[in-house]
């Protein structure tokens, strides 16, 4: 693999303490072509050389690292690129973390879980739960991070993540065994492990049978410790190289086991196997370690000399690399190698040393304890903070979405009331024309009836004035009977003439509405006269002038 896929490989998620660290030439080479690439890169790809060069110098330069990951995450959101911007969010938040900033690792883990469950990036949301066990486990609330590991492990079962299952499940196998419960523990390694086996042959899982050695011999069980541990070293032998600290390390868990077991010779030869690995790759550490063991087993094998040599060079090598504890421990040896050989005056020496370091690392214990409190309250603050933070958003958000929902509501019940009076509107208008239609209707038949009326009333006149009086017409005829019986030929001629002309003047009158008044008066004159022919002694008549225009027209 290349320097740069190392560099883009290079997130571990745990966090230590480190001192600054000295790049080598070839390391301070690769950021400086880094740099030389992020001028003219502008695409995703500047993204992940911003985040590789921030990983690079977050030990040496972290003011300008934290700088970098902030602006390569500004970068990843002003281009859309979402995996650009979480990767940014966890590595900040990684950072924060190997600095002991715990608070603002939180804040950032939980910022990146956020846009994780925003983008519903399942991968990233497991890795964010998974990062926020081991933070809540470094601050030493086992129970918060058992139940960010068990989420974790959850959602990878759910996108049937068999890697990030089984690393799950080795993740709660530490922490079960911080917690001393040693069934759960051992029941959550031998998961993980039958996951690697029989998806991944290949995987090297030496890792976890060392710690299931070791959680053996915490529980004193040691012949089963050490079929676990030399499965480990199996693996490391397969995996690692010749000289590595993995197997400096496991072969120091088989010695130890060695002697707690009493099988002295064998673990002789393994720890001193150990000690030449630990020495050739300067595991100061793991040297420490080996050389107490092999003090306290030539201290039970009865040779003296070099129990005290290796005693005082573990003292040695604990005293250079600062680990309080072994240098505790082997001056605890010391005082006991000495007193065995009669040197009480520097057993005394030993014995006063071992108390210093003693009450020097129960101090430090309390100070840690202290800090751990510290840092929990802090944490436990932040996350309050945030807690409140999302309340308030959560509420914000939902007066937002109630009064969305009052908008819409409104603009519904608006747009019905618009939509109804439209209706009504529409049912008014259609009503209104169908009533103005129905009033000319019935005007136009009121208007035809009275019309009809009126013609029926005309043609009523027409048939009595076309049909004059029968008993009229009879008299008359009588009349003109009469005079031709008396032989008045003269009153029958006269008489037949003028009952003749009322006939001619009814019959032309019957086709007319209206008459002129002259010719209406004629026919009454004519009628009269006829009545005066029959009776002439008892009828008499007059007429005056009329005192209005007889040219008018009247109805006959």
């Amino acid at each position: 693999m290349s320097t740069f896929g190392q560099l883009c490989c290079v997130l571990v998620f745990f966090f230590s303490g480190f001192s600054s660290p000295v790049f080598s030439g070839s390391i301070l080479s690769e950021i400086d072509s880094l740099k030389q690439l992020l001028s003219v890169r502008t695409d995703t790809a500047r993204v992940r050389i911003m985040i590789s060069i921030a990983r690079a110098t977050r030990q040496a330069e972290p003011d300008y690292s934290d700088s970098l990951f902030k602006s390569a995450i500004a970068y990843a959101i002003s281009i859309g690129d979402s995996k650009g911007e979480l990767d940014g969010y966890g590595a900040l938040a990684v950072s924060f973390g190997m600095r002991n900033d715990y608070p603002e690792a939180l804040a950032w883990f939980n910022k990146a879980l956020e846009k994780a469950r925003e983008y519903d990036d399942h991968g990233n949301i497991a890795r964010n739960y998974n990062n926020l066990g081991i933070l809540y486990k470094r601050i030493g609330d086992y129970t918060k991070s058992l139940g960010y590991y068990s989420q974790a492990l959850e959602l990878k079962m759910t996108n049937n993540d068999l890697v990030g299952i089984a690393n799950s499940y080795s993740n709660l196998g530490v922490l079960s065994d911080l917690m001393d419960d040693f069934e759960s523990s051992l029941n959550y390694y031998r998961q993980a492990i039958s996951i690697y086996l029989k998806n991944f042959p290949d995987y090297d899982v030496s890792g976890i049978y060392q710690n299931i050695g070791v959680l053996y011999l915490k529980d004193e069980q040691y012949d089963s410790a050490l079929v676990y541990l030399k499965k480990g070293l199996a693996l490391v032998l397969r995996y690692h190289d010749d000289n590595s600290y993995e197997k400096a390390n496991v072969m120091g868990n088989i010695g130890n086991a060695y002697i707690k077991m009493g099988r002295y010779e064998l673990a002789n030869e393994i720890l001193m196997e150990a000690l030449e690995v630990a020495e050739k790759i300067g595991a100061r550490q793991e040297h420490a370690n080996i050389l107490y063991n092999l003090g306290l087993l030539h201290h039970k094998l009865g040779n003296k000399s070099k129990a005290l040599d290796f005693a005082l060079e573990c003292a040695r090598v604990a005293d250079e690399t600062r680990i309080k504890e072994r240098s505790k421990d082997a001056r605890e040896l010391l005082a006991k190698l000495y007193e065995w050989t009669g040197d009480y005056e520097k057993a005394l020496v030993e014995q006063k040393l071992a108390r210093l370091y003693h009450d020097s690392l129960l101090n430090e214990q309390q100070i840690r304890d202290y800090e751990n409190k510290r840092v929990q309250l802090e944490v436990y603050q932040k996350d309050r903070q945030l807690d409140i933070q999302k309340l308030e958003m959560n509420v914000l958000e939902g007066n937002i979405a109630l009064e969305k929902q009052w908008k819409w509501a409104l603009v519904i019940i608006l747009s019905l009331l618009g939509v109804s009076l439209v209706l009504v509107f529409q049912k008014y208008t259609t009503r209104k024309k169908v009533n103005k239609h129905l009033s000319e209707k019935n005007e136009l038949i009121s208007n035809q009836k009275n019309e009809i009326e009126k013609m029926n009333r005309e043609l009523e006149k027409r048939m009595l004035r076309a049909q004059l009086n029968p008993h009229f017409i009879f008299n008359a005829l009588n009349s003109i009977q009469h005079f031709i019986v008396d032989n008045n030929k003269g009153s029958a001629l006269k008489y037949l003439s003028k009952f003749s002309n009322l006939l001619r003047q009814v019959l032309e009158s019957s086709v007319s509405l209206k008459l002129i008044l002259a010719e209406d008066i004629r026919m009454l004159k004519i009628y009269i006269e006829l009545e005066a022919l029959k009776m002439p002694s008892s009828m008499r008549s007059s007429w005056m002038k009329p005192s209005i225009s007889t040219s008018l027209k009247c109805r006959p």
